[in-house]
């Protein structure tokens, strides 16, 4: 029979310890992600569809003015394929540091994941009012990745290793290889890993 050793803490807890002095544990995996929802920090910022064309346009611009990071967790992009066979491609490319758009915006209301939890993010969330090719009056920033994304959902896992930081921005282009619907949802989660709750 293993020895037990006890919490260091006052409360009487027993910790089991075998003769080979491994002490015996339990634990549940979570996500970071799942871990931050629990708090309250998770926020969705989708779109409606949009009927975009064959020129590249700017479609969602999210800047984040928070005191810590921004993760993003991962990001969904629906296509329908465009607007003969849909069967078309579409072209995705994410930029950071674009500046703010001042034409063809709209707003988005940013939604708190955890259902009930007064918190809210401290960002903006734009996307194209379907006006011209998408939102303009912008400087451009610098390419942080691209993809081609075929007819339905396509979901880029990101798992939190893109960071937004605060007084940064993360925009989206698309262009269809025909004109065709699309729309965007981003699933981050503020991250402070001074919070120990």
């Amino acid at each position: 029979m293993g020895n037990f050793i006890k919490d260091g803490t006052g409360k009487g807890y027993l910790a089991r310890v075998d003769c080979h002095n491994l002490l015996y544990t339990f634990s549940v995996g979570m996500s970071v992600a799942a871990h931050e929802c629990l708090k309250g920090n998770t926020y969705l910022i989708s779109s409606p569809l949009m009927n975009i064309t064959t020129t590249q346009g700017l479609i969602g611009w999210n800047l984040y003015s928070g005191d810590h990071a921004l993760a993003i967790d991962k990001i969904n992009i629906y296509w329908n394929g465009g607007s003969t066979n849909y069967n078309r491609p579409l072209e995705v490319e994410f930029k950071a540091g674009d500046g703010l758009p001042t034409t063809n915006i709209s707003s988005i209301s940013i939604g708190n994941t955890y259902i009930g939890s007064p918190k809210t993010l401290e960002a903006t969330a734009l996307y194209w009012n379907g006006t011209g090719t998408g939102m303009t009056g912008h400087t451009s920033g610098a390419s942080v990745g691209a993809n081609i994304c075929s007819v339905g959902i396509n979901t880029f896992d990101i798992n939190g290793s893109f960071i937004v930081a605060s007084g940064t921005t993360l925009s989206t282009y698309a262009r269809g290889e025909e004109a065709g619907k699309v729309s965007f949802a981003v699933w981050a989660y503020e991250y402070n890993d001074n919070d120990t709750h």
